[in-house]
């Protein structure tokens, strides 16, 4: 049996197949409420006050970049999420690698503002489609 994604949230109309290993789905109406994000730090790490047109829990950090905004789990910046990507961040989890400023941004994937062995678990598993 695959992990179960914590803390992660999709809207329900977004997958067929309502695989609840991928994490818990949510109506539009919850995606839009902070309380529907259990274990999401909205005092200094998410916010659901960015962009009107997107009014959904969003990494402060991401606010105001627009289209510069990084790929979540691109660090490489080649536009896709690869176990390359998975590989940098371990990396730089464990010190053998120094990060930019872009790549730690990318590699936060789980918005604690540090990039650790759990997002480089998590940005693998993207990358595997799991």
């Amino acid at each position: 049996v695959p992990a179960r994604f914590l803390d992660c949230y999709y809207l329900d109309s977004s997958c067929a197949n309502g695989d609840s290993f991928n994490g818990t789905a949510l109506s539009g109406a919850q995606m839009m409420s902070a309380q529907s994000y259990s274990g999401y730090d909205f005092e200094s790490v998410w916010t659901m006050e960015g962009d009107p047109d997107y009014p959904y829990a969003e990494l402060t950090g991401l606010i105001g970049l627009g289209a510069d905004a990084p790929l979540p789990g691109d660090l490489d910046e080649n536009g896709a999420v690869g176990v390359s990507d998975a590989v940098l961040a371990l990396r730089g989890a464990m010190e053998l690698a120094q990060l930019s400023p872009a790549q730690a941004l990318a590699g936060d994937v789980n918005g604690d503002g540090e990039v650790t062995v759990a997002d480089a678990v998590m940005i693998l598993r993207i990358a595997m489609g799991l």
